[in-house]
């Protein structure tokens, strides 16, 4: 096997960045935007997994304009913590930080934020290092 010459690979490493670049803009377009059709993050999730993504969590058996309405309102916020955090990518976030930003539920952050990790659109610390306001020692995300 012959070794590729550093430039070459340094050439080719700086082109697939900026592909990766071009390609989170658009998906990031994509889910701030909400243009009616699933985010390639959706999309690749549904594929994937072979079953529809849902951002709202129906435990209470909404139906019809009701359960959409919910569905939008879960996405929104979704679609606003990680336009958010694209905004700040070298930053993590704690979910108390993410909650007090947006004037937000616990709850909803919680969903949010669990939604997001679970499309891959951001990543969860691997050690709790962060303290919340009440002393305790909590995880903190950052957009992967």
């Amino acid at each position: 096997m012959n070794a590729m010459p550093w430039h070459q690979l340094d050439q080719q490493i700086a082109a697939s960045a900026k592909i990766w670049r071009e390609l989170d803009a658009v998906a990031g377009r994509q889910l701030i935007l909400d243009l009616g059709e699933p985010p390639s993050l959706v999309r690749s999730w549904e594929m994937k997994h072979g079953q529809k993504w849902s951002s709202f969590y129906n435990t209470t058996g909404e139906t019809g304009a009701e359960l959409k309405a919910k569905e939008r309102k879960a996405s929104k916020q979704e679609q606003t913590i990680l336009k958010f955090m694209q905004r700040h990518k070298m930053q993590p976030f704690t979910r108390e930080q993410i909650e007090q930003q947006f004037s937000m539920k616990t709850q909803s952050a919680s969903r949010a934020m669990a939604n997001l990790t679970k499309l891959g659109a951001i990543r969860k610390s691997e050690k709790a290092r962060w303290t919340s306001s009440e002393g305790v020692r909590v995880h903190a995300w950052r957009v992967e």
